[in-house]
């Protein structure tokens, strides 16, 4: 019954950073970089207007 447990836990846990990262890696459409504070990126890097798409760099 634990093993069970575990397993839809770790199932879980795995869909919602799948969830995350899919929703992460959208870009949205701006004019500066102002337009981009909203954007989610990893740690290092910032989110900047690139031809009109926010991206991380």
């Amino acid at each position: 019954m634990t093993t069970f447990f575990k397993s839809v836990y770790t199932m879980i846990i795995l869909l919602l950073l799948f969830l995350f990262v899919t929703n992460a890696s959208k870009s949205a459409n701006c004019t500066s970089t102002v337009n981009c504070v909203h954007t989610p990126c990893m740690s290092p890097t910032l989110p900047l207007c690139v031809q009109d798409e926010c991206v991380c760099v």
